[in-house]
């Protein structure tokens, strides 16, 4: 039998700040918010830069793997002014708050109540209107800026 899984069922937290320890103890302690109405909670995961060389004894590129970059993720979600989450995350790309130049902690739990935690800086919260059919969204953009740590 497979382990694949739906992403419905899945949620999403933040906090504002960082754990003590970066474990998962350390991430289970902090005091999690829950995000609403996320629709889309795109990718996650490191990415390494290609670092490529020509040697002029022949003609073959060499490859290596250079810096990594701990990638950036996209959530999606149905705009709710009055959801805590979202309230937090807009917090923190609203200039002059408290909030504006903070790490913030994630955590991502699946249905099969796996978790994922990471950290990271909120970089935009971007309202999209739409047409007369469709539910005002926003589209956060979060750069990770440490490893993910599974529970």
């Amino acid at each position: 039998m497979s382990n694949v899984q739906t992403t419905a069922g899945t949620t999403f937290a933040v906090v504002s700040g960082i754990p003590a320890t970066y474990d998962s103890a350390g991430f289970a302690a902090l005091t999690w918010v829950s995000v609403g109405e996320v629709t889309n909670m795109g990718d996650i995961g490191p990415e390494f830069t290609l670092v490529t060389y020509d040697a002029i004894g022949n003609r073959i590129t060499k490859k290596l793997k250079g810096q990594v970059d701990m990638g950036s993720q996209s959530i999606e979600v149905g705009r709710d002014g009055t959801d805590a989450g979202q309230v937090i995350l807009k917090a923190a790309v609203t200039v002059g708050s408290a909030s504006e130049d903070s790490v913030h902690s994630f955590r991502v739990t699946y249905k099969d109540a796996s978790i994922e935690y990471y950290t990271g800086l909120p970089m935009s919260y971007s309202t999209s209107l739409g047409d007369a059919n469709q539910v005002t969204s926003a589209s956060i953009a979060i750069e990770l800026d440490n490893t993910i740590v599974e529970a």
